[in-house]
């Protein structure tokens, strides 16, 4: 593995990392999984790299 390989799995990992955190702060009761899992993918979107 290349260390630019290394440094985009960090990220990943870390992105990963604050979106758990991010995702256990959106569960409620009576809030729907899916409204939960779309919020989250929205959070890796909008934070992760191409």
């Amino acid at each position: 593995m290349s260390i630019e390989e290394l440094e985009k799995w960090k990220k990943a990992g870390k992105l990963a990392h604050k979106a758990l955190h991010f995702g256990k702060n959106l569960i409620q009761e009576n809030r729907s999984m899916l409204d939960v899992t779309e919020e989250i993918e929205k959070y890796v979107f909008d934070n992760g790299e191409n």
